[in-house]
């Protein structure tokens, strides 16, 4: 149960995702929802073109994805999971 007044949380763990769902309790009032976004500390090189936009809408969620998991490979890599 909170305490009365306004309250500010922020979850400092990262997940990869598209969509989130928020399950509160009645009598909460949300004020503000935000996210950050967080990737490997890198810079996106190279472009793509083309005329059709399916292909250049799919280089764009490829990059983005790139970076947003490129961190996984230092985390999870088998000397991590072999501990």
């Amino acid at each position: 149960m909170a305490r009365k007044g306004v309250q500010a949380h922020e979850n400092l763990g990262w997940i990869n995702c598209q969509e989130v769902y928020y399950v509160l309790p009645k009598g909460i009032k949300v004020l503000d929802l935000q996210y950050r976004e967080t990737g490997y500390a890198s810079e996106f090189t190279g472009s793509f073109d083309c005329s059709d936009d399916f292909y250049k809408r799919l280089w764009i969620k490829a990059e983005r994805t790139l970076y947003a998991t490129m961190r996984d490979t230092c985390i999870d890599c088998p000397n991590r999971e072999r501990t």
